[in-house]
């Protein structure tokens, strides 16, 4: 809680100053000079008290605080994405769930061709592959980004403490 006196000019207006300015000079918007009193005169005028809008030095974050929390944010979600992209990456059939016609294909093109060609379902299952191992790459990198975040909040000095 602030203490606050008003300090009045010959024009009316009464000027909000603290101790903190006492034996200070401040300009009223009429032109006219006014010299804040002494701590001792400063009492007899009137008060008005002010709550400190500033949230305590208790309730604040500090860096060190803010940077854990966003490299903690960065792991979790960068864990989630990478668990629900690694469940969903594709994978063979089994000889035993192919139906007889597309086990007949896969033999007919192993066996009558010159060279082994991938066939078009091989070539999309490599796409898939392949693009699953990119978000699967970005996914741990942000992994990696949270424990980064997370390490540089080493470095930040701690606050200091406040004396009660």
């Amino acid at each position: 809680m602030k203490i606050t006196y008003l300090l009045s000019c010959s024009c009316g207006r009464k000027h909000p100053v603290e101790a903190t300015q006492a034996g200070q000079s401040l300009r009223c918007p009429c032109g006219e000079d006014l010299t804040v009193p002494t701590m001792q005169r400063l009492r007899l005028l009137e008060r008005v008290e002010q709550h400190d809008s500033r949230p305590s030095a208790a309730g604040t974050w500090s860096t060190r605080k803010k940077l854990v929390l966003l490299g903690a944010v960065f792991f979790a979600l960068g864990l989630a994405l990478s668990v629900l992209v690694y469940r969903g990456r594709p994978q063979l059939l089994g000889v035993d769930q192919l139906t007889p016609l597309q086990s007949l294909d896969i033999w007919r093109s192993y066996t009558y061709s010159d060279g082994i060609a991938l066939l078009p379902g091989e070539i999309e299952f490599e796409r898939l592959r392949e693009r699953n191992t990119r978000w699967l790459t970005v996914t741990l990198a942000i992994v990696g980004l949270g424990v980064i975040v997370m390490a540089s909040s080493l470095l930040v000095s701690p606050p200091p403490k406040s004396r009660p």
